[in-house]
């Protein structure tokens, strides 16, 4: 009877299948746990990302004062926890530059029995940088003739006093400032500087005949700086003639005047609204006086301040097209070349610059002078021009989370 039994394989599967059951449960039970514990704790760095966000807000509103409760109702609407999840630490730690967020849980696991832990320990943690608490911000802007066309000047108005709007209700206006950079192949920095030290006239029967006006004659115009200084922020020294601005015949009507850095909201958007589209393009020279009144004791810099790291600089340049003409070349080139250098110095002087192309215009030239990819900007209709400054708007006024 012994013998037959040994030989009997009828049932062998299923004893195979009872050994077999206690390791499937636990695995099974580990991949479920594991799937709990991982939802759970993204719901629960979300909710301190969430507390972070909302103490940085009112703090950049409101100043600095304890916000540990603001935080901590703003978690609490975010992470409820259910099925014996408790939470057993929040804490907002509170410096001039960030505020950080702690939270940590515990979860309590349904298959414990079989994996040996009946809780799992959860935290996170979330950091907002405040050390950005004002800007300077140049609104370099193509006045050429062609913006009169496909309705691009008026849509670039009403745009850039949205982003003038969206500043001021973000940081107001103690906090930052803007100026104004309307450019063809000129710059106008307005008669009222004929006499500045940093200007330079030229004597009669020389070179460059355009150049050929006093200062009683002058109408506001300057033209690019002698090279290498045109690509370059240095500052103007009556001692070295060719660091200063050379003025210049108006080459064409009704070029608005450069409007140093300002926190007058109201008077910045009527000089906007007064830009008048007339002549060629010259982009070095815009992105020179945008530079310039970015770079504190340059002329027409005002209010700037020195760089230091609770103060942004910002460059927004726009064009709708190629570069046509400058003080020296109709070769567009070379004046690409004078562009690209510029761009560089901006950048090496750690201004955020921004670009954006209106329909027409060297698409490589402008992608490459951006200080990132996601900073340049194409459109290829004018009512664009819109979501383009709301973007950059919500770049510089939304916080943001330090990892």
């Amino acid at each position: 009877m012994f013998r037959t039994f040994a030989r009997d394989r009828r049932g062998s599967i299923s004893i195979l299948f009872a050994v077999a059951l206690v390791p499937l449960l636990v695995v099974s039970g580990a991949a479920i746990e594991y799937s709990r514990s991982t939802r759970v704790q993204a719901d629960l760095q979300s909710a301190v990302d969430g507390a972070a966000l909302a103490a940085g807000r009112n703090a950049l509103d409101e100043g600095r004062r304890d916000l540990t409760k603001l935080a901590r109702d703003a978690f609490d609407a975010a992470f409820r926890p259910d099925g014996g999840i408790a939470v057993t630490r929040f804490k907002v730690t509170q410096s001039q530059d960030r505020i950080a967020v702690e939270a940590a849980a515990t979860l309590p696991t349904i298959f414990g029995g079989f994996l040996g832990r009946r809780i799992v320990d959860l935290d996170a943690r979330a950091e907002v940088p405040l050390g950005i608490m004002a800007m300077e911000i140049a609104l370099v802007l193509d006045n050429t003739g062609s913006m009169s066309r496909l309705g691009k000047m008026e849509a670039l108005k009403e745009a850039a006093k949205n982003l003038i709007d969206a500043i001021q209700g973000a940081s107001g206006s103690v906090n930052s400032s803007f100026a104004l950079v309307p450019f063809n192949t000129q710059v106008n920095v307005g008669t009222a500087n004929s006499t500045a030290p940093w200007l330079r006239y030229a004597p009669p029967g020389g070179p460059e005949p355009k150049l050929e006006v006093t200062s009683a004659t002058w109408t506001g115009c300057v033209v690019d700086r002698d090279q290498p200084n045109d690509a370059r922020d240095t500052l103007p020294s009556t001692g070295r003639p060719d660091t200063l601005y050379p003025a210049a015949k108006c080459q064409y009507p009704n070029l608005l005047p450069v409007i140093p850095l300002s926190r007058d909201f109201a008077a910045m958007k009527s000089a906007v609204d007064a830009m008048t589209p007339t002549g060629n393009t010259n982009t070095g020279i815009g992105l020179a006086w945008g530079l310039a009144v970015l770079t504190p004791g340059a002329p027409l810099s005002g209010i700037a301040r020195a760089p230091n790291s609770r103060l942004q600089k910002i460059i927004v340049f726009l064009t709708d097209g190629v570069n046509t003409e400058n003080r020296w070349t109709t070769d567009a080139n070379q004046i690409d070349q004078r562009t690209d250098r510029l761009c560089n110095e901006v950048k090496s002087s750690k201004i955020k610059l921004y670009t954006i192309r209106v329909i027409e215009g060297n698409e490589t030239l402008l992608r490459n002078c951006a200080s990132q990819p996601s900073m340049y900007f194409s459109v290829n209709q004018a009512s664009d021009l819109k979501g383009v400054f709301d973007k950059i708007a919500a770049d510089l006024t939304t916080l943001r989370l330090s990892f």
